[in-house]
């Protein structure tokens, strides 16, 4: 059995996004749930233990991402998504695995780390905030606005050589038994092969939260929802946009790499 990588067209990318919401249409209920469980999973050591979380986090998303993997193929049988697939790519009796895993998720860890620590050196200390400020008050800010969009730029420049080798790296150790560093190699080249569908799935999810935030802004101003709950709308609908994109990692791995079973 070997691995062929395609190449896909450009608008696969929008397919991608159509077979998720199709997902979630399928299963709505399962998919919320297990975008529930992911970000609960990531959010709760970051907030109970500063740093020291989020490196802990930092190490165990590649597997985590493995179990969204393992969760959506699971339900693309016919199985119910369960939350707990999260945790088998870890709990599982395969040993390679969870080290080649494990070590994914150190380098991601360190990528990240590294990142903020060039952030600090580029860019210095972030100017100091005053206790009443207001982010509607930024603009009086010139020093914090202009340090915050240098930062995001270079954290986002940063960011994207990571997502190439981390993008199908966790598929490819799960599934492929491939080492850590094979696994990333394959998921940079694949990436950048099929570049111009990735990109069409980047404004692709840019249009449809863009959509998605406007319509929830129609609906709260029409309807006069009080300002309490509004809140809770938005983030109810940022759980949703991220329970959706979890879906879309197991299409784009399957469109790209295929198992030949002939050999």
């Amino acid at each position: 059995m070997s691995l062929k990588l395609n190449q896909c067209s450009a608008m696969q990318g929008w397919v991608w996004l159509i077979q998720a919401l199709q997902l979630f249409k399928s299963k709505p209920g399962e998919v919320f749930f297990l975008g529930n469980t992911y970000l609960f999973v990531m959010l709760i050591p970051t907030l109970f233990i500063p740093y020291v979380g989020s490196l802990f986090i930092g190490i165990l998303s590649p597997a985590l991402t493995a179990g969204v993997m393992l969760a959506t193929h699971n339900s693309l049988r016919g199985q119910k998504t369960k939350p707990q697939s999260l945790f088998i790519p870890l709990l599982g009796n395969n040993i390679a695995c969870k080290k080649n895993l494990l070590k994914l998720g150190m380098i991601y860890a360190l990528s990240f780390l590294m990142i903020r620590l060039l952030n600090l050196v580029i860019l210095g200390q972030s100017p100091p905030i005053p206790e009443d400020f207001n982010i509607s008050e930024i603009q009086t800010h010139p020093e914090l606005q202009q340090h915050i969009l240098f930062s995001f730029l270079l954290v986002t420049v940063c960011t994207i050589p990571t997502m190439l080798a981390f993008w199908f790296a966790p598929a490819l150790v799960l599934w492929h038994n491939m080492s850590a560093a094979k696994a990333m190699f394959a998921s940079c080249v694949a990436m950048w092969r099929n570049r111009y569908a990735f990109i069409v799935y980047s404004l692709g999810w840019f249009v449809l939260v863009l959509t998605a935030v406007v319509t929830s802004v129609l609906i709260v101003s029409v309807l006069g929802i009080p300002a309490t709950f509004v809140s809770a709308i938005h983030l109810l609908l940022g759980i949703l946009i991220m329970a959706i994109s979890l879906q879309t990692f197991y299409p784009t791995y399957i469109s790209i790499f295929i198992t030949d079973n002939s050999n």
